[in-house]
């Protein structure tokens, strides 16, 4: 890649060459612009006369009027509509662009120029597909007024306020007036017609030419989102924000305009609006969501690592925008001088009142404008919607002279200025929670002066006075770790913050039953994220967050490697949910599409990333709970197993999504299906309801398809490959290694054939292989076989194969002797040291002074193998055995039946429990239940067992 002087040099040749009789600053300053923004010259090779055009009409030169972008887009025309409005935006947008980076327009014309730009294309393509449809299929009336209906296009975020950036997306909400019909011979519903109209209007500014977009459009801040409607009425916009408004909603309207189309009955709806985004009281309310939103941002900001993106960043354009708007959200109400639009008038406003110091509002102002510049360069070099400060040096020597630096190194420590002035307002705006108080006011300062020398006598002393049982070796971990801090060139704001957290961290480790192996947990911790200092600043600014991450590393070992490895999971310590132990699979869900919602489709590395976190998220939550004693077993094995269902059904969405993207969707008798045709089948813990958090997925895929068809897309596959390619998706999606780790291990081996089956069996296979193949111990594995994921019209055709095979007569004696011989061969292999995985056996031992609670005499595969056995000899007289997956259900059905006494059913249950709880704990590192109780239970279990399974 050439360097900057080398570019400066091509260029040059190249201005020279296309437009050789240029005024000489004109000249120049075009050779800047070309060596600054690979989009102006690639424009400029492909339409030298377009940019001469500029020069001569005195557009490059002059600041527009407010009208200006109107009067350009009168003259596309319906027939070319989409190039001709992309002809404009190229056009206008070398303007901009030029301008911008000559510093003939500062940063308030250049956003205004663009806002105007994007308002007269949205317009220009709302009124020529409004008319267009008005001649085809008639005019929209309302039902009530029977006056003629329009369309309103209200745009939110960055447009709505007038701020634009040189390359950003459109975040726009469509609305019309009344519902009705449209007064023609058709009948045709003013809804069908206005989201005929909407899908149009979109196509228009966000589709893909070969001359480009004219801009990307974002809707999924409508009401209910992707999953709602494209456009409402304004009667269904008014019941949905007074039935189901939000905080966020509440945000993301302060800067709400409407930019087209019908305009007055936008501003209308606004006005409506406007107290349910300005309470008339002061709001309190909003006060405590303010946290929630601020863990929306944390977790953004870290979840790709976004140090170096200038929105999403610590101290970036995001955190500025957070102060100013949660400000309008607290205050508005009650002063409405502070319902404004625009970013730089609100932090005005926040520092006339005094809401805000006046010396921290200028420094927001200031690093707003070089955030915003900065953003506008890296976006010009391509026109590409980034904020990420360039890796290549012929990216940094761009941006270092556009703005104005004679070298990158001097921009960097300038912006970093900012950055950090960014971060300290934002962290004593939200103060409030300051675990700093731990020192400040219970006086315990000596935590400081251990930190500040760990290796003198007197912190040897404090420490072993403090209940530190070894205080030598806690002071060498101190010792040790703020030497590699030095070694390995933390910065200097790190190790600032590193310093005040630890003794607020050593103050509440030393309370704990066990201060040395709770610190030895710790500290791996806070080595992990010496680099990534948002995450100090997080537990600086949130003592409940801290003092649960000490709590529960006291407590286990598991959930602090698991704070180690994902220091994202930090952020879910101060989650306000998580003093509420409820885990309802509908809010699991939200939860999950709440994440996912900002991720572009088809963006498989960053879906996969967000999943992980979820889950990750989602178990840790659990695990706390649990750990507190808040959770019985069976509500934690029923949330984790929500959560993996909730995983697998979004990982067949997004499978189906990419593979569709490619080769189009499986033709079914020649057209497309409403339905997927898959479905997966889970055995093992999930499918038995029992999940663990060491477990892995037992699952065998399935699908119905026309397997005489093909998919619809333009590089066609067989149907029966697309399925296979679709099992092998969410394989990958589930078990693929990121930098967040995988979702779930995987085993496939419980499918038709084992490992030499396809990967994806027909129904009608799988029903035959069943039938007519599989041995006992597949029959046995398929008593807790049960639908997780997919089409839910394969669910009732799965459970009645099911329901059949587990019917089937079989010979008592016969079933007996290969269920106990199959137990026999388990134990032998176990005890050979076998790495090959059994049906109905895990893979990982959980040993109570020498006693393994799954496989062991008398443990929970004992259990198992009994109630299996029971289910596959009774289920042709008792039909209503094949309705549960789950071990307690079952043995409350067998005790029902007279197949085991209520006392041998108490036993097996209290006992199963018993087990499963000990390996929850053993994972957790929490305190294990007691070998004598334990003992007990198998030698009962052993009693029944004998009873049972030991032929007469």
């Amino acid at each position: 890649m050439s360097s900057y002087p080398t570019l400066l040099v091509e260029v040059e040749e190249q201005v020279t060459s296309l437009l050789p009789d240029l005024p000489t600053q004109l000249h120049t300053d075009l050779i800047k612009v070309c060596c600054l923004s690979q989009y102006v010259m690639d424009s400029l090779y492909r339409d030298p006369r377009a940019f001469m055009e500029l020069i001569d009409s005195g557009d490059l030169e002059s600041e527009y009027p407010e009208d200006r972008f109107a009067e350009c887009v009168k003259s596309a025309r319906y027939k070319s509509l989409d190039s001709d409005l992309r002809r404009i935006r190229h056009r206008e947008m070398q303007r901009i662009i030029f301008r911008d980076l000559t510093g003939r327009s500062d940063f308030d014309e250049t956003t205004r120029d663009l806002s105007n730009l994007a308002d007269a294309c949205i317009d220009a393509a709302l009124f020529h597909h409004h008319e267009a449809h008005c001649a085809k299929y008639g005019t929209p009336v309302g039902g009530l007024s029977g006056e003629p209906q329009r369309m309103t296009v209200i745009a939110l975020g960055k447009l709505g306020a007038r701020e634009l950036n040189l390359s950003s997306d459109v975040d726009l909400v469509f609305m019309y007036g009344e519902s009705g019909w449209v007064e023609s011979d058709i009948e045709l519903s003013n809804q069908e017609f206005f989201v005929r109209t909407a899908r149009r209007v979109i196509a228009t500014l966000d589709e893909m030419h070969v001359d480009g977009f004219v801009f990307r459009v974002d809707m999924r801040l409508r009401p209910y989102g992707d999953s709602g409607a494209l456009i409402l009425h304004r009667n269904a916009m008014e019941k949905y924000f007074v039935e189901q408004g939000r905080d966020w909603e509440r945000y993301a309207f302060i800067k709400a305009r409407a930019v087209a189309g019908d305009v007055e009955q936008g501003r209308d709806f606004l006005s409506w609006m406007t107290p349910f985004v300005y309470r008339r009281h002061l709001d309190y309310g909003a006060i405590e969501a303010l946290r929630e939103m601020k863990r929306l941002i944390n977790r953004e900001v870290v979840r790709n690592e976004l140090q170096d993106n200038l929105k999403l960043g610590p101290g970036g354009i995001r955190e500025i925008e957070f102060i100013a708007q949660a400000n309008q959200l607290i205050w508005g109400g009650t002063q409405p001088h502070l319902q404004k639009r625009k970013l730089l008038d609100v932090l005005s406003v926040l520092a006339s009142d005094e809401l805000l110091p006046e010396y921290d509002v200028s420094l927001l102002i200031a690093a707003y404008k070089f955030l915003r510049n900065s953003e506008h360069v890296l976006q010009a070099e391509r026109d590409r919607q980034t904020q990420e400060l360039p890796e290549t040096d012929l990216g940094k020597s761009r941006l270092a002279v556009a703005m104005g630096f004679d070298d990158y190194e001097s921009y960097e420590k300038t912006l970093n200025d900012h950055r950090n002035a960014v971060i300290d307002v934002f962290s004593r705006f939200m103060s409030s929670n300051n675990a700093e108080r731990e020192i400040l006011v219970e006086g315990n300062m000596h935590w400081v002066s251990i930190c500040n020398n760990p290796v003198s006598a007197d912190s040897i002393e404090l420490l072993a006075q403090s209940g530190f049982k070894d205080p030598d070796k806690v002071v060498a971990t101190l010792d040790s770790f703020m030497n590699d801090m030095e070694e390995r060139e933390i910065q200097e704001i790190a190790r600032e913050r590193i310093g005040r957290l630890l003794p607020v961290m050593l103050s509440l480790t030393a309370r704990q039953q066990n201060p040395d192996e709770t610190l030895a947990l710790l500290m791996p911790i806070i080595h992990s994220i010496t680099r990534r200092t948002t995450y100090v600043a997080f537990l600086l600014e949130n003592m409940d967050a801290l003092k649960r991450m000490v709590d529960l590393c006291a407590m286990s070992p598991w959930v602090a490697e698991r704070l180690e490895q994902h220091p994202i999971l930090l952020y879910e310590l101060s989650d306000r949910t998580t003093d509420e132990a409820v885990f309802e699979r509908e809010k699991l869900r939200l939860e999950m599409e709440e994440m996912m919602s900002d991720i572009a489709p088809l963006d498989l590395e960053e879906q996969m990333d967000t999943l992980r976190q979820y889950k990750h998220a989602a178990v840790l939550k659990v695990a706390i709970f649990e750990l507190l004693d808040l959770l019985p077993l069976m509500k934690a094995s029923d949330a984790l197993t929500d959560i993996a269902e909730i995983t697998l059904e979004k990982s067949v969405q997004i499978a189906w999504e990419y593979l569709a993207d490619r080769h189009g969707q499986p033709l079914h008798d020649g057209k497309r299906s409403e339905d997927r045709h898959f479905a997966i089948i889970s055995y093992g813990k999930l499918g038995g309801i029992e999940l663990g958090y060491g477990s892995d997925l037992d699952l065998v895929f399935i699908h119905d398809a026309d397997i005489e068809g093909k998919t619809d897309g333009a590089k066609s596959i067989d149907n029966n490959v697309f399925y296979s390619r679709l099992a092998q998706r969410v394989v990958h999606i589930l078990a693929r290694y990121t930098r967040f780790g995988v979702l779930y291990d995987v085993d496939l081996r419980l499918r038709p054939s084992g490992n030499k089956g396809p990967m994806a069996s027909s129904l009608g296979a799988y029903a035959r292989y069943l039938n007519e193949s599989a041995w006992t111990w597949e029959h046995q594995a398929l008593v807790r076989a049960r639908f997780v994921a997919g089409d839910h019209k394969l669910k009732d055709r799965f459970e009645k194969i099911r329901t059949e095979v587990l019917g089937r007569s079989r010979d008592p004696n016969k079933l007996l002797e290969d269920v106990v011989a199959m137990r026999e061969k388990m134990r032998k292999h176990l005890e050979k040291g076998s790495p090959r995985k059994l049906p109905d056996s895990q893979r990982d031992e959980v040993l109570v002074s020498g006693f393994d609670l799954k496989q062991g005499a008398g443990a929970m595969v004992d259990i198992e193998f009994m109630v299996q056995y029971t289910v596959l000899a009774w289920t042709c007289k008792y039909e209503l055995l094949a309705r549960w997956t789950d071990k307690m259900r079952l043995l409350d059905e067998l005790a029902g039946l007279g197949l085991f006494t209520r006392e041998e059913t108490r036993t097996l249950q209290d006992a199963y429990l018993a087990y499963r709880s000990a390996v929850h704990y053993e994972w957790l590192g929490g305190e294990m239940a007691s070998y004598e109780r334990l003992n007990q239970y198998r030698e009962r279990v052993l009693e029944i067992w004998n009873r049972h399974m030991v032929a007469s």
